[in-house]
C-alpha cells in the first residue's frame, strides 16, 4: 500500500488509479472469456465427427472396407453412428467388436 505522507490528495489519486486498473482488468477478462467460449462452441459445431456436445478433441474415424476404429469415445453406443456412416460407404453394416481404451473397433460386414 502506498503511503500518502500527510498529503490527502495523493490518497484519492491512488484509489482512483487502482479502481481504473481493476476495471480495465475486468473488461479484459470478460473479453477473454467471450473469445474462449466462442472458440469452444465453434469447434464443437464445425466437426461432423463430434458426438459429444462441447468436446475439444473430436472423434476420429479410421478404417477401410473391412473395418473401422473410432477414437475418443466412452462407449460403443457413441461410436456406432460414426462407424455406420463409414461402413455405409462400402454398402456394409458396422458390427461392434471391442473397446480398446478410448477407441471402439467395428468390422464392416
Amino acid at each position: 500500500m502506498m503511503r500518502n505522507f500527510g498529503f490527502p490528495a495523493l490518497t484519492g489519486l491512488t484509489e482512483d488509479t487502482n479502481l481504473q486498473t481493476n476495471q480495465k482488468l475486468e473488461v479484459r477478462m470478460k473479453k477473454l472469456f467471450f473469445v474462449c467460449s466462442t472458440c469452444i462452441l465453434l469447434t464443437a459445431c464445425g466437426n461432423p465427427n463430434q458426438v459429444y456436445g462441447l468436446g475439444l478433441v473430436p472423434q476420429s474415424v479410421t478404417g477401410d472396407e473391412n473395418g473401422v476404429s473410432v477414437f475418443n469415445v466412452w462407449d460403443a453406443g457413441a461410436a456406432q453412428p460414426l462407424a455406420s456412416r463409414h461402413c455405409r460407404e462400402y454398402d456394409k453394416e458396422a458390427i461392434f467388436q471391442r473397446m480398446q481404451a478410448i477407441s471402439a473397433v467395428f468390422t464392416c460386414e
